[in-house]
């Protein structure tokens, strides 16, 4: 195997030296911090290697091994591997006809020469070289990347091919959170280089790595740790508001009951509307939620627990988020108990399982609660705002539209007193609460 490596270099160099003493046609790219033009050399494709740490492939990887139980779960760790060689080609050639890119690969010719290091390995080119070998096709036009290049070099030389080429096939949403974190786990890169090779903010690089954690934390769960074919497309924004209400609520005993619950969500069927949707609504409402379950499944909550959890899920003026409000207490303690009771019942995809459609009517029950009592609260909140913006006015002789306002200030007293007389109906003592005004 290392004979066939040292060959192949010697092979590639000697053609690199050849195209230069002939001056062959040269290729430009961008190569650190400046352009460089290498020459072009025609390699036969049975020659080059794939690239397996592309950024496309990770999940369909992990998805190949899993339907080929007999494969060694390393075989993608040796690229010089002839299996594992084999396995990226097919890979390959399924993801480019799933996207109907095969023909489109083919007919449109080699618009540009495939990007190689100086053993063979392709870093731009993958696809279209699987196309290639599938019709028989001999050559395929290269050039070569210096002999020096790191690994850090290689994969940020992707990255920037990546966003700057209009590609029909880009990386898929979870392909490119696992390509991230293998630049910062495996290659040292920080999140400052790759939000700028990636046009990406900061903190949407960290926001990304907080969705792959929390991925990783449901595929643990599952029981099918690193099965990342088993996250779909379509499971993008329940992971990502799983990953930014976590992230909102300090105490770890609710956010392990309320990640569990959401998992739960995100593996059952979607029983009442969108899965994302009852996400939402079991966060604006855990605690209500947590007493509707405990009482369904007749859990035994003191009291006091479901005081104390009441009262730390109380909305305030400066946030109506139960669990925002959570975040900001400053000594849980006892508060996360009757949440940890009825987290349990969600340990498990088997005890989830059994108790998914009581968690679901729950979020159901407790979002219709809370519906209502903003309705009930509608005239006070909406009396309460044109209080303050009436405070707020200045009128004095420079004043325009005075005999409009004049007229609109007058229809506000009759409005007023109708609402007046309508109050005085339902008042039954000077120190009544919200709900009753």
């Amino acid at each position: 195997m290392i004979k066939d490596n040292l060959q192949r270099i010697e092979h590639i160099r000697t053609k690199v030296n050849t195209a230069e003493e002939k001056r062959e046609r040269t290729h430009p790219l961008r190569w650190r911090s400046e352009t460089i033009h290498p020459h072009i050399i025609r390699l036969e494709c049975s020659f080059l290697r794939y690239n397996i740490r592309s950024g496309r492939t990770r999940r369909e990887q992990q998805a190949y091994l899993t339907n080929n139980p007999s494969l060694p779960q390393d075989l993608f760790d040796d690229p010089e591997s002839e299996e594992a060689q084999k396995a990226q080609e097919k890979i390959l050639e399924k993801m480019i006809d799933e996207a109907g890119l095969r023909k489109d690969l083919l007919d449109e010719g080699q618009k540009e020469p495939a990007i190689i290091t100086f053993d063979g390995y392709i870093i731009n080119g993958n696809r279209r070289l699987a196309a290639l070998r599938k019709v028989g096709e001999e050559w395929m036009e290269c050039i070569v990347l210096p002999p020096d290049a790191t690994p850090k070099e290689l994969y940020e030389l992707e990255l920037d091919l990546q966003m700057a080429k209009d590609t029909k096939m880009k990386y898929d949403w979870l392909n490119e959170l696992l390509h991230i974190c293998y630049g910062i786990e495996d290659l040292g890169e920080t999140t400052q280089i790759l939000a700028k090779k990636m046009r990406l903010s900061d903190d949407e690089i960290k926001s990304g790595l907080r969705i792959l954690k929390e991925i990783d934390l449901y595929l643990d769960w599952f029981g099918h740790p690193k099965q990342y074919q088993l996250i779909s497309e379509n499971d993008k924004q329940e992971f990502s508001d799983l990953a930014k209400y976590t992230k909102k609520i300090a105490d770890i005993d609710r956010q392990t009951s309320f990640r569990n619950e959401v998992f739960t969500i995100i593996n059952g069927p979607a029983l009442e509307g969108r899965k994302y949707d009852s996400i939402r609504r079991l966060y604006n409402n855990f605690i209500s939620v947590q007493n509707a379950i405990a009482k369904e499944v007749k859990l035994p909550i003191k009291e006091s627990e479901k005081k104390t959890n009441t009262m730390v899920s109380g909305t305030t003026d400066k946030s109506k988020d139960p669990l925002g409000a959570i975040a900001e207490t400053k000594t849980p303690s006892d508060t996360s108990v009757m949440a940890v009771k009825v987290g349990k019942l969600f340990n498990t995809p088997t005890e989830a399982k059994e108790h998914h459609k009581i968690l679901i009517e729950s979020i159901q029950g407790a979002h219709e609660e809370s519906r209502d009592k903003e309705d009930r609260r509608a005239a006070y909140t909406s009396i309460k705002k044109a209080h303050s913006y009436l405070q707020g006015l200045t009128i004095d002789s420079t004043t325009m539209e005075i005999d409009a306002i004049n007229t609109n200030l007058n229809e506000i007293v009759r409005i007023a007193g109708d609402y007046l007389k309508i109050v005085k109906k339902y008042i039954k003592s000077p120190g009544n609460s919200d709900d009753e005004k």
